[in-house]
């Protein structure tokens, strides 16, 4: 593809407004994975560990379940997605009560409107929870890579052969491929990561380009593109805010795609994609993500919304920030 967002750099006079912002550490060596919130606790996800999060910071309460790709909440477990199968941990105890699919490379779990636990694995397909300790598979396939479950009741599933949507009540199942006919299109086959929003929109993400499939919810299209800012911009993260805006987090610094450039965007057809090339998007300061003055030197690598707080996270340490004060620190730009 040739183009994804022409961004322009805001220029910011205001003052960090986060010097006494609480801070959290990130451990040496971990890559963050996913920040887990149920209003009780918080829990910090790395590639390695699993840090619980406080006023005091943070402190490791799971280590050694092997290398870490995805995680979730459900009830009073902690689920994590491993290369060396799916484990669940009593939150409370931190013990491990359950390993399932042990052996495999597990890369994406999530959990659907019915509580139901979804599996992707890396080379034996995709599989739900059919009672507590059961799994069934739905997906036969040679190499999933990444699986999200949204709010209308589906399952998103990235593939080496397209991406899969699953309806989570009658597992009706549709394909999206390069191939695929009018409305089913995608620019790749291979769908490495996918992002979801609360409207039940999905990111899609593949080795050169990016996708998003607007859900019954969205009114509008939106266009695949090449890359976002300029060519060689590495996506660590999309995060979504209010009102359909994302935050782009990219090699490049955080990129903010407002609501308003989505709905004025013009779109051009061809015979497989939308493309836009006038998409305004806009780099985000230090000041308006509310850093922290002991982090401001250091770029974010991660970040991920749960609930109404925003977690930013650095090799430095991270902060989190509620999504309405975020709002306010990025219209002051």
């Amino acid at each position: 593809m040739k183009v994804l967002f022409s961004f322009m750099l805001l220029l910011v006079t205001a003052l960090h407004a986060g010097a006494k912002t609480p801070t959290f550490d990130l451990p040496a060596g971990h890559k963050p994975v996913r920040v887990l919130n149920d209003d009780k606790q918080a829990y910090l996800v790395t590639d390695k560990a699993v840090l619980l999060l406080g006023k005091e910071g943070s402190k490791e309460v799971v280590k050694d379940a092997g290398a870490i790709a995805d995680a979730l909440l459900s009830g009073n477990q902690l689920w994590l997605a491993t290369s060396d199968g799916l484990k669940v941990y009593d939150r409370k105890s931190r013990a491990l009560l359950h390993q399932y699919f042990g052996g495999k490379q597990v890369p994406a779990i999530g959990l659907d409107v019915y509580n139901r636990v979804w599996v992707a694995t890396a080379h034996d397909g995709v599989y739900m929870q059919v009672a507590a300790d059961s799994f069934i598979q739905k997906l036969n396939m040679s190499a999933a890579y990444s699986l999200v479950c949204t709010k209308d009741s589906s399952v998103w599933i990235g593939t080496n052969i397209g991406m899969y949507h699953v309806s989570a009540t009658d597992f009706n199942m549709v394909r999206y491929a390069e191939e695929g006919y009018s409305g089913h299109e995608l620019p790749d086959n291979l769908v490495e990561r996918l992002y979801k929003d609360d409207a039940s929109n999905v990111w899609v993400l593949m080795p050169d380009n990016i996708s998003f499939k607007s859900s019954s919810q969205y009114a509008g299209e939106i266009p695949s593109f090449g890359f976002v800012g300029e060519q060689r911009n590495e996506i660590a993260t999309i995060v979504a805010l209010q009102q359909l805006s994302y935050l782009f987090v990219t090699g490049k610094g955080v990129i903010l795609l407002p609501s308003s450039s989505l709905r004025e965007e013009s779109h051009q057809h061809n015979s497989e994609i939308f493309a836009a090339h006038t998409t305004q998007a806009f780099a985000l300061s230090g000041a308006q993500l509310g850093t922290p003055d002991a982090l401001k030197n250091s770029p974010v690598l991660f970040a991920e919304k749960t609930g109404n707080d925003i977690y930013f996270i650095t090799a430095a340490g991270g902060w989190k920030i509620r999504e309405k004060q975020l709002l306010k620190l990025m219209l002051k730009g």
